[in-house]
């Protein structure tokens, strides 16, 4: 009987490490999952004002005062924040925000935001996202490119047609 009992009590703490070993890891995997979201959610957010606001280049690449606006939106949730506006979403710079249009005819049409690199600290792992995630709306704005000097200065006379 002693020896049934030793059995007993050995196959408890094999199962039960096991059983905490599995537990561990759906806690890390369920941290780790909350944190993409959170940060997919964050970016959505920021391709949505990106998709309405105006779009003051000529080139996909964005002027520095939309860029900025929107990885505002999606760090701290406003275009304009204040000093002491938390972080939607913690370890998350706006630095690490790229803004891309996708231009077609001349026009932008797509609007693509990325994170660069974003680290996910899960209780046992870190995984760092490279470009990744990515979100991406149709540009639904107004288009409101500089206007070159050379156009705005030169002036249109019609030629004197003659014999």
């Amino acid at each position: 009987m002693k020896n049934q009992l030793g059995n007993v009590i050995l196959e408890f703490a094999f199962g039960l490490s096991l059983l905490a070993l599995l537990l561990a890891g759906s806690v890390d995997l369920g941290v780790a999952l909350f944190r993409y979201n959170a940060l997919q959610t964050a970016l959505r957010n920021g391709a949505y004002y990106a998709s309405m606001r105006t779009y003051d280049s000529a080139t996909p690449s964005p002027s520095p005062s939309f860029q900025q606006a929107v990885a505002n939106v999606v760090v701290y949730g406003t275009a304009r924040p204040q000093a002491d506006s938390p972080l939607r979403t913690p370890g998350l710079d706006p630095r690490s925000i790229e803004v891309r249009a996708t231009f077609e005819r001349g026009v932008p049409t797509w609007i693509t935001v990325t994170v660069k690199s974003f680290p996910i600290d899960a209780m046992f792992a870190k995984q760092i996202l490279v470009a990744k995630p990515s979100v991406t709306f149709p540009f639904l704005g107004r288009f409101a490119p500089p206007i070159r000097r050379q156009l705005a200065s030169q002036t249109f006379r019609p030629q004197a047609s003659g014999p």
